[in-house]
């Protein structure tokens, strides 16, 4: 039975040897992620404006779509992760960029033609959704391939790039009031497919596992590794996460949006302040070196991060949803830093992509869950009342967490 302990905690952490460097590909890594997420924040931002605006959708019928594009990705991250546990972590990102911008693609094609429909839309939500499991075990292989010597200063930096980039994507989509939808999602196609040409500059990463087909149980591997170690009470962290956070964002922020300002003209521009509040906060994450107890000061993030949600229920001016979401955002960036580098210094080698895959499982599981509950929580007592629900929801799991396990005394 694995360890609760990293296998080498020596090389797991960051060295203090000043000469310690990430390799010279990371420059390419950065980029291909940054454009990966760029075109990932626009998908996400630019399903909410297209169901809650330009189909005017119910509540319920916007839970439904965004439940379903994060669905599809559930059962795939165990293939996934199997998978880029076996192949070439590069030629999974080239191969995953061109097919992120399919979706985009026919969606533009659509509203060109005026045969956009929430048939379509959900299809093509599902379709970026079933991309998405494929090409994060590999870029978090990456990650660790190329900046292992210090992995927690590695993590912070894609983060960093990570949202800013969605941040950039966000603020993009807000240029379909000018120019209409359809200019919007081919720049998102632009975005996804020209970062096959950055990952195509990485160095290849020989996979630690044979070629041949994983059966179903090398796709649990990961799972049970992580179940059998602490990193289960982070996995169950982020399991609340996806529950609660991910609808609150994702669909209570959107329709509070339209029911008190009448519209979601400005959706891009809130958002946005989650993405720069979590692109400041992993800059001082950066500055300051990092964080020795790791579990405490993610169990503050969530606490913080709650707290948000329950400011956001609040009558507040549209600034002041600004400044809420960007708290948020700050939180956010402690929780999933500090998330990330315990699975990347506690996972095996020869199990790398499919155990830092779990850290993304917990989101992409209980994320469709979330987000439906959200809708009919917002279609029977309000965005607000719903917001206020799912804040005190995610505070309540803390708790249990921080009485049970020894998640704040990880390190």
């Amino acid at each position: 039975m694995p360890s609760d302990a990293p296998p080498d905690p020596r090389a797991a952490s960051d060295s203090s040897n000043p000469s310690d460097r990430m390799a010279p590909g990371f420059r390419w890594f950065l980029a291909s992620a940054g454009s990966w997420f760029a075109a990932f924040g626009m998908h996400q931002t630019m399903v909410a404006r297209l169901v809650v605006g330009d189909l005017n959708a119910s509540e319920e019928m916007t839970g439904t779509v965004q439940a379903a594009s994060m669905a599809a990705g559930v059962a795939l991250l165990f293939v996934g992760g199997a998978v880029a546990d076996r192949v070439d972590a590069r030629k999974m990102l080239v191969v995953t960029h061109v097919l992120g911008a399919v979706p985009p693609l026919a969606l533009a094609i659509a509203v060109f033609s005026g045969q956009l429909s929430l048939p379509l839309l959900l299809l093509c939500a599902v379709g970026i959704g079933a991309v998405n499991p494929f090409c994060f075990p590999a870029r978090e292989a990456m990650c660790w391939h190329l900046g292992k010597a210090r992995i927690e200063r590695a993590v912070t930096t894609q983060t960093m790039a990570q949202f800013g980039s969605q941040a950039v994507g966000m603020r993009v989509v807000d240029v379909a009031r000018v120019v209409g939808s359809g200019p919007v999602l081919l720049v998102q196609a632009l975005l996804a497919s020209i970062g096959a040409v950055f990952a195509a500059r990485l160095p290849s990463v020989s996979p630690e596992r044979p070629r041949e087909r994983p059966g179903l149980g090398e796709m649990l591997a990961g799972l049970r590794f992580v179940w059998t170690t602490d990193l289960r009470w982070i996995l169950i962290l982020v399991f609340g996460i996806g529950l609660f956070f991910g609808g609150a964002f994702w669909t209570a922020a959107p329709l509070l949006l339209r029911e008190r300002f009448g519209s979601v003209e400005d959706l891009g521009a809130l958002l946005f302040g989650f993405q720069v509040g979590t692109l400041v906060g992993s800059g001082l994450l950066l500055w300051r070196g990092g964080i020795r107890r790791k579990g405490l000061a993610l169990i503050a993030a969530l606490v913080f991060g709650a707290g948000m949600v329950l400011l956001l229920a609040q009558p507040l001016p549209f600034f002041g949803l600004q400044v809420a979401i960007f708290g948020w955002g700050l939180g956010g960036s402690v929780f999933m830093n500090m998330s990330r580098t315990l699975f990347q210094t506690r996972a095996p080698e020869a199990e790398r992509a499919r155990v830092l895959s779990m850290n993304q499982l917990g989101f992409m599981a209980a994320g469709p869950i979330g987000a439906a509950l959200a809708g009919f929580l917002s279609g029977w007592l309000g965005p607000s009342t719903a917001l206020v629900v799912l804040g005190c929801a995610m505070l309540s799991l803390v708790g249990v967490v921080v009485a049970v396990s020894p998640v704040p005394r990880m390190e």
